[in-house]
């Protein structure tokens, strides 16, 4: 009952941001992971790239105390082939918190990402109850941006016919594509990302079309960034594909298509 009534404890200082005078626990320290996981990319021709991932106790630990980061059997991703350990254990005497250092390696990276699922393990620290009991990593390899300069096909449409070919071209603003002609003959979509992990953001555009029919005959149609923010746009140089979700509404008005996908493939 004593462990549970400090880890209720804990829990509840968690939500209500206790501060250090107002909650002192000297029980089990408990082990648990500070994030869920992350998604990482490796760039081409990098070689690898260290990784940390953090891990916490609940509470200080006291001496000589062994950590381990062990690969759980569900991952898809090999130790050796796809990973290495670079920093395999751990001693966080008088500490809270310790960090293993893993290293991806470009040699066994794909473009279809590869997951692998972290625990910690020690002889003499338990395992806390509470989140986060493991850590998804995803890794994928990844490859220049200039690779999205290409005619692609627009192989589940919305706005146009699907089947259609487009070319995708790096804009001279900086870190933006633009699909030629998408939206009209001489408008193109214009789509932001992040050079990081090629996440793509739709900035509020005009489709040079107008809506005919009434109640709105001649508002705008405008596209802007998918509003579920579950729907994520992105693409993938290695496989040459791009996903956009878009919010196609009409301007002035409360009238909307909704969210829609554009998926394009590489010709």
């Amino acid at each position: 009952m004593k462990t549970i009534k400090y880890i209720y404890l804990f829990l509840v200082c968690l939500v209500m941001s206790c501060t250090n005078d107002e909650i002192h626990y000297e029980g089990e320290p408990y082990l648990h992971f500070v994030t869920a996981g992350s998604d990482q990319l490796i760039e081409q021709g990098s070689g690898h790239k260290d990784v940390e991932v953090k891990y916490g106790t609940i509470s200080q630990v006291s001496g000589d105390k062994e950590v381990k980061l062990v690969l759980d059997p569900s991952s898809t991703a090999k130790e050796g082939v796809d990973f290495q350990l670079v920093k395999g254990t751990d001693n966080p005497s008088g500490k809270v918190n310790g960090v293993f250092v893993v290293r991806l390696l470009e040699s066994g990276a794909t473009s279809v990402a590869k997951k692998a699922v972290f625990k910690l393990q020690s002889n003499s620290i338990q395992n806390a109850i509470i989140d986060y009991q493991t850590y998804t990593m995803s890794m994928s390899l990844k490859c220049s941006a200039t690779l999205m300069n290409a005619n692609f096909k627009n192989t589940e449409a919305f706005w146009n016919t699907p089947n259609g070919n487009y070319d995708i071209v790096q804009s001279s603003t900086t870190n933006q594509l633009k699909v030629k002609d998408f939206l009209d003959v001489g408008i193109d979509l214009v789509l932001n990302y992040n050079p990081d992990t090629y996440v793509v953001t739709i900035p509020d555009q005009y489709t040079g079309s107008n809506y005919s029919a009434a109640p709105y005959a001649g508002a705008p149609i405008w596209v802007k960034q998918s509003t579920d923010a579950s729907q994520v746009s992105s693409f993938n140089p290695c496989t040459k594909t791009l996903t956009v979700y878009g919010n196609y509404y009409l301007k002035g008005t409360t009238a909307a298509y909704g969210n829609k996908k554009e998926a394009f493939v590489g010709n």
